[in-house]
Formats: structure tokens, sequence, C-alpha cells
């Protein structure tokens, strides 16, 4: 229930929408079940705020949701669909920021090209998708799905996503890097550890002390819920004598 309650946490307070969420006066969301086929959406008003600050009909509704994603996440149902709709209120000429894309290069003869006519060719431009003959902005899912998973075990206690060497972007440099021991390869080759401590917990799993206890537990499966090609050597520096071949019991304990 943890993992399923970070991420809506994050979706409601706008984490997913970065700078738009921080420049905005007010947000709205309207989340409709698909899968279950729940009508009306759930509409959630006065955001953006952490999920511990819901009141009276959002917190059922919040309660409902929460329920809903850990059945997906631990397997009791095999699949959840939401349909989600956020509004965000902004000032008029107030500017949005979507998604950046790289351009692809072009060819040195067509640079050289445009370079003796004073041109240049941009590196990125915003992106957009075309509603008739206009273009609108958009960010991209891969943004989105960062912005719901955030890294708040990290010993430093800074605001990243979730990521393999919990990089951040503002200081250009990887938080769990290597040599700290915290990054996720080095953490989930001690699973076993992992298991046996989830085993034998027995106390509130939402407590401060829990959450620091559990900290690098909670990192490892938020990164596997973000999914990825998990792959620190190349298949071919290794030799297949010293392979473990091992069976992990990954059980729900």
């Amino acid at each position: 229930m943890y993992q399923a309650y970070c991420q809506i946490d994050a979706l409601f307070q706008g984490l997913p929408f970065w700078r738009n969420n921080q420049e905005s006066d007010a947000m709205t969301l309207s989340i409709i079940n698909v899968s279950d086929k729940v009508f009306p959406p759930y509409e959630f008003r006065g955001l953006p705020c952490a999920a511990d600050q819901l009141t009276g009909t959002n917190k059922l509704q919040f309660d409902s949701l929460i329920r809903n994603i850990e059945k997906a996440l631990i397997g009791e149902r095999r699949l959840l669909r939401l349909f989600i709709t956020a509004a965000l209120e902004i000032g008029r000429l107030e500017e949005v920021h979507p998604s950046e894309e790289f351009i692809e290069k072009l060819p040195e003869a067509k640079k050289e090209f445009l370079h003796r006519r004073g041109k240049y060719q941009k590196s990125r431009h915003y992106a957009f998708y075309r509603l008739g003959d206009i273009r609108q902005a958009m960010l991209h899912p891969t943004k989105i799905g960062a912005g719901l998973r955030w890294d708040r075990w990290n010993k430093l206690g800074v605001d990243i996503p979730v990521s393999v060497y919990g990089l951040d972007s503002k200081s250009h440099r990887a938080i769990r890097g290597r040599g700290t021991k915290q990054d996720f390869y080095s953490l989930i080759s001690n699973i076993k550890d992992h298991i046996l401590t989830l085993k034998k917990f027995s106390g509130d799993i939402f407590s401060k002390e829990s959450i620091l206890e559990l900290g690098d537990i909670h990192f490892c499966m938020a990164n596997l819920i973000k999914g990825g090609v998990y792959n620190r050597e190349s298949s071919k520096k290794k030799k297949k004598d010293k392979s473990d071949k091992t069976q992990i019991d990954l059980t729900n304990p």
C-alpha cells in the first residue's frame, strides 16, 4: 500500500506537471476507473496538497483509489486502467512548460548550406501535437511517469525522481552513485536480506521510523515499478563459471 500511496500523493501534489504546477494557482483532478467502469468520476478539488491533508469526500475517494492501485501492484487484480484529467489554473498570458525534444542532426553538407545563409539548426524544440491547424503543447508520458515516482529515501533528503543512480538534474550529480553502495544494483543484490526483513516486520508501514528502516526496500520496489532494462555489466564480461544460479523466492511475505 505504501508504494501506491506515494504515487497518488505525488499526483495530488501536482509533481508530474513539473514547473507548470509551481506556477499554477489551483488544480482539480478527475479520475475515472475505466477497468471497473466506475461512474461518475472521482472529483478532487482544492489541490495541490499532500494526501494526508485531504478531508471528507476527497479522503474516501482517495482511499478507494489506493486500495485498487495496491491490488494491481501486488497482483490481486490483473489490470487497473485510470483515466485522469488534470486542470491547472494559471493567470492570463502566463507561460506553459511542455516537454522538450531533441532534433535529429542534419548532414554536414546541409548544415554548411544553412550556415552560409546565416541559419542554424536548433538542438531541441518543445513537444507538441496538432489539433487541426493548432499546435498544442504537451508533456511526454515518460516525463509524467517520472513525476509520479520520487526518491523519498536517499540519505541527503534531496527531492529527485526515482532512478537507479539517483540522478539529480539540478546539481548534475548522482546522489546514489556506485561508491555510495546505495544505488539500485548494490541494494537489489541483497534481495534475500530484504525479504527476511519484510517477513520479520510487524510495525506501521507509514510511520517515520518504518519508512527509514525500510527505505532501501522502498527504493528498490519503486525502481521495479518504474520498470526498465536493468543491466549494469555487459554479459560478455561475465564468466559463465561464476554465474549465480541460486533461485530466489520472490513470493509476497
